[in-house]
Formats: C-alpha cells, structure tokens, sequence
C-alpha cells in the first residue's frame, strides 16, 4: 500500500498499470498457474510500444482519469517521450553498435551523443544527466551484452529461487510478488540501475541463492508460521 501511495504520489502510470496488473494475479492466485511469465517479462518494452494505443485506452477509463494527471494521448503514447529514448537506444544497436559487447561504460549514451537531441526536446543544455528511464537500455549500452546476459542469468535464477518458495508456500513466499514485479519493472524503469535503491533492493533479494544451505541454521517456516523440518 506503500509503493502504490508512493506511485500515485509521483504520477507513475506505467509503474501503477503493472502494480495492479500483478496484485491482482497474485491476490487470485493466477500467478500460480501462469506460464512463461519471465519469458514475456523480457518484452515489456516491446509489448508497450506495439500496444501504445491500448494502453492508452486502459489508462483513459474513468477510475485512472480519476487519480492520474497527463492522461492525453500523445504523452501516453510516447510514455512521457520515453519511447524517443527507446527508439535512439534501438538505432545505436541495429546501426552503430559502438561497444555492444562489452559496453562503453558509465553514461555511455553521452559518449555516443545518443541522447543530444532528446535533451534539446527537454531545454536541457546537455545530454549528461539524462538516462534512459530503462534498466535494460543502460545496461546495454553502459555495460554491453556482455553485462546484459549476467544480469538475465541472475534475474533467472532468483526468479526459479522465489517461484519454488513461492509453490512451497514457505516465510519467503510473499517476496516473490516483488521479484516479478522486479522483472517488468527494470524494462521500462531505471530502478534496478546503479544510480537509484533499486539496485541494492534487487541484490538483497538475491543474497539467499549465495548461501549454502547446509550453513543456514535456522530452520525454514511454512507460510503459516509452522517448522518445515
């Protein structure tokens, strides 16, 4: 109740649209029998852009017209100018591909020049500050496929960790819901990035799979609060 105080607070309709999408999932208990839910969590991106109109749509019913503000379709269609960003990132990939295996480093876009022209859009005096309100575009163009492939490897591995203790309903069961939510969220957002608490979060999350079970004493719990042995 928190985040989405928080969401709604900051005007954060993408954010909200997948918050209340999975919550209701997960308070259905759908998410227990959904399928390939990392696989489509990996086009996030695309699915939004190729459905912009109907998001729109979906965010102009009258109980989102109600709590949001900048619902006009070109703002939502373009996600507040984020798909210029998008587009620029996807241009460099297919035509330029300066550094795509390993990356051109920190704020790598501003060594590129990739985001000049969005900061002329926004009267900015230079593209430095700017980011590409996505986990995924930075990293790809900060740390390269290289770095993009080891953070899809341990955005796997926590998610097959937390969906198991999901199904065995253990005391982390409830830590999932914020793990997927981690999934689609790094796609559209620059919260899983070094630059912002998302990246600490996401690596807490993580620190149960380093963690040899054997040199755990505490004894697991059902979700119910009960020994599991």
């Amino acid at each position: 109740m928190l985040n989405l105080a928080m969401m709604m607070s900051i005007n954060s309709r993408l954010s909200l649209m997948i918050f209340l999408l999975l919550a209701v999932m997960f308070l259905t208990r759908a998410i227990k029998v959904a399928r390939g839910l990392y696989t489509i969590s990996l086009f996030t991106m695309p699915l939004l852009l190729t459905f912009s109109l109907l998001v729109y749509q979906f965010l102009s019913l009258p109980v989102f017209q109600a709590v949001l503000q900048r619902v006009s379709k070109e703002d939502v269609t373009t996600f507040n100018g984020r798909s210029y960003i998008w587009n620029a990132v996807a241009d460099w990939a297919w035509n330029d591909r300066t550094g795509f295996l390993f990356g051109n480093g920190y704020k790598g876009h501003y060594k590129l020049h990739m985001l000049d022209f969005v900061a002329k859009l926004w009267g900015e005096d230079h593209a430095y500050n700017l980011h590409t309100h996505s986990t995924f575009t930075e990293v790809a163009v900060a740390q390269g496929l290289f770095g993009l492939v080891l953070l899809y490897l341990l955005l796997w591995r926590g998610f097959k960790w937390y969906r198991s203790e999901y199904l065995d309903r253990t005391d982390q069961a409830p830590l999932f819901a914020g793990f997927v939510y981690v999934l689609f969220i790094w796609q559209i957002d620059i919260f899983c990035y070094g630059v912002d608490i998302g990246h600490a979060i996401l690596f807490t999350m993580l620190s149960p799979l380093a963690l040899r079970k054997s040199a755990v004493t505490r004894r697991e719990k059902t979700l119910e609060g009960a020994w599991l042995t």
